[in-house]
C-alpha cells in the first residue's frame, strides 16, 4: 500500500512540475509504463491494487537480455506488466541505468472505479441518465454481455429502469459494428492489422452512447476515464495521452505523444486561441522529439521537423516553434516528400494556407471548415417546415420525441449512409431518414486545409405532439 501512495504522489508531484519544467522533471519510463498499462478486465472486477516490479537485465551490447517478476501481484497483472515493460524503448533503459546492468522496474495497477459484473454480464448503473459508479440509488441500468480476458462487448445492449430495487426491461439496443483504417505515416506496417473495428450501442433515451474501438489483433484503440484519455498503436504502444489539469479554478490542458517505437514524440499544452474566428484551440509546442529520440524543440522554441499534422497522421508537418508557437512559413509534406500544403503563421495565429494538387493551387483561410446545409440553419429549417409530415401511426398513438438521423457528407455535397441513431417509432424513423434524404446534393461538404474530404453529421428531427 505504501508504493502505491507513493506512486499517486509521484503522479501528482509530476503534473504540479510539469506546468512548470516538463522536459525536466518528467521520468520518460514511468510516463510511458502509467499510460501504456491496461489493467485487466477481471482485474478490474475484483478491484485488484498494487505494484509489479519487473526486473531487466541488459546484455553485453546494452540491449535488454532478460526481463523476470520480482514482486507479483495476480498472474493477470504479472502478464500485463511484462508486456508494458518489454515495449520500453532499450535507449530509455540505457539513459536510466548509466553503468549498471539491471534495473528493477514499478508497474503500477491502480483500479480507481468500480465495474459490476456477473455471470458474464457487465452492469452500468445511471441516476436520471448520468453514470454513477454505485448501485445502491441507482434508477436505471444498462447491461451487456462482456469478453472476460478483454472486457470487450460481445452481444446487445439491454436497458432497464430500476423501480423499489425491482429493474423493468425498456429497451434492447442492437450492436453496431464499423470498420475502419488507420491512416499514419509512421506505422511501418500497413496492413489489414490496422484496422480499426468499432462496436457501438445507441439508445433511444438519454443514456450516454456505449463505444468500444479495437484493432484485428484485438487491442484497444483507446480508453477513456474522467478526464483522462488514452490511444494506443495496433503494436500495443501509447500513442497519445490527453490530461486535463484543474488547479486554483485555472484548467491546463496536455497532451503527450509517442512515435511508435516508443519514444517520446511531444509534449503539448492546449489553449483557447482567441484570434481565431471559429475559437479553435491552439497547440502550444514545449518539446518536440524525433523517432531517434533527438530533442529538436526545447521550453517552447526550435525548429521542428518530424510534428505529425492535426489534421492527418500521414502528413509531417516542419516549421520555427517560437514561445511554443508556430511561427512564419509551415510546409507540410506526405510520405514521399512531395509539398501538399504551405501555410503561414503570425506568432502561433493562422495567417492562410495553401493546398497543391498537381498543376492547381487553392488558397484558404480557415484550416478546418465544417460541412453547412445551403443557406445555412436557416435554410434547413424552412426545408423540415416545407416537408417533413408527422406520421399517422404517430399520432394515433400520441408518440413524439426527437430522431437522430446519422449521415455522411461525400465532398460532391451528396449523402450516403443516413441511418437512424435513436429511435421515436411510430414511423417517426423513416420520416426523419426521408427528410434528411431529401437534402442530398445541397450541401457544402467538410474542408480540410482546404480539401473538400467526407464527414460524418447526426441531425435531430424533432417530432412534436399536440398535447
Amino acid at each position: 500500500m505504501k508504493q502505491v501512495l507513493n506512486t499517486i504522489v509521484l503522479t501528482l508531484f509530476f503534473f504540479t512540475s510539469f506546468a512548470q519544467n516538463p522536459t525536466e522533471e518528467i521520468d520518460p519510463i514511468q510516463e510511458f509504463i502509467s499510460a501504456t498499462t491496461q489493467v485487466p478486465f477481471m482485474a478490474k472486477v475484483a478491484n485488484t491494487k498494487g505494484i509489479v516490479s519487473v526486473a531487466v537485465t541488459m546484455s553485453e551490447n546494452n540491449l535488454p537480455d532478460k526481463y523476470e517478476i520480482v514482486q507479483n501481484l495476480t498472474d493477470e497483472c504479472d502478464k500485463e506488466a511484462l508486456r508494458v515493460v518489454k515495449l520500453i524503448h532499450p535507449k530509455y533503459l540505457k539513459d536510466k541505468l548509466a553503468e549498471n546492468k539491471r534495473i528493477v522496474l514499478e508497474v503500477p495497477f491502480l483500479n480507481s472505479f468500480t465495474v459490476f459484473y456477473s455471470k458474464g454480464y457487465q452492469m452500468d448503473y445511471f441516476d436520471k441518465y448520468q453514470k454513477r459508479h454505485f448501485g445502491s440509488e441507482a434508477m436505471y441500468a444498462r447491461r451487456y454481455l462482456v469478453d472476460t480476458l478483454s472486457g470487450r462487448l460481445i452481444g446487445n445492449v439491454e436497458y432497464f429502469v430500476i423501480k423499489d430495487k425491482m429493474p423493468s426491461l425498456i429497451e434492447i439496443s442492437k450492436l453496431q459494428i464499423d470498420s475502419s483504417q488507420q491512416n499514419s505515416s509512421e506505422l511501418i506496417d500497413k496492413t489489414d492489422a490496422n484496422k480499426i473495428y468499432t462496436l457501438t450501442a445507441f439508445s433511444k433515451f438519454k443514456f450516454p452512447a456505449l463505444s468500444q474501438s479495437y484493432y484485428k489483433n484485438g487491442r484497444a484503440v483507446y480508453r477513456n476515464f474522467n478526464d483522462e484519455n488514452y490511444e494506443y498503436y495496433p503494436n500495443g504502444r501509447i500513442s497519445s495521452f490527453h490530461k486535463i489539469v484543474k488547479e486554483d479554478k485555472i484548467v491546463k490542458n496536455y497532451t503527450i505523444k509517442w512515435h511508435p517505437n516508443g519514444l517520446m514524440a511531444s509534449i503539448i499544452t492546449h489553449i483557447p486561441n482567441t484570434n481565431q474566428e471559429n475559437d479553435e484551440v491552439a497547440d502550444k509546442y514545449l518539446a518536440v522529439w524525433d523517432s531517434l529520440g533527438n530533442q529538436i524543440v526545447k521550453n517552447g522554441e526550435g525548429f521542428c521537423e518530424y510534428c505529425k499534422s492535426r489534421n492527418d497522421d500521414s502528413l509531417a508537418e516542419s516549421g520555427l516553434i517560437t514561445s511554443g508557437v508556430k511561427d512564419g512559413i509551415w510546409k507540410i509534406r506526405d510520405t514521399k516528400g512531395e509539398m501538399v500544403y504551405e501555410e503561414f503563421f503570425d506568432k502561433g495565429v493562422f495567417i492562410k494556407g495553401t493546398f497543391f494538387e498537381k498543376e492547381k493551387r487553392t488558397v484558404y483561410r480557415m484550416q478546418d471548415e465544417q460541412a453547412y446545409f445551403e443557406g445555412g440553419m436557416q435554410a434547413f429549417l424552412k426545408h423540415l417546415q416545407r416537408n417533413l409530415k408527422f406520421p399517422a401511426e404517430a399520432q394515433r398513438a400520441n408518440a413524439g420525441g426527437k430522431v437522430y438521423v446519422q449521415f455522411t457528407v461525400l465532398t460532391d455535397g451528396s449523402l450516403s449512409d443516413v441511418n437512424v441513431i435513436k429511435s421515436v417509432g411510430f414511423g417517426c424513423d423513416e420520416e426523419a431518414s426521408r427528410v434528411i434524404e431529401l437534402t442530398s446534393g445541397r450541401w457544402n461538404p467538410r474542408k480540410q486545409r482546404g480539401k473538400a474530404v467526407k464527414s460524418k453529421m447526426t441531425m435531430p428531427i424533432s417530432f412534436v405532439t399536440s398535447q
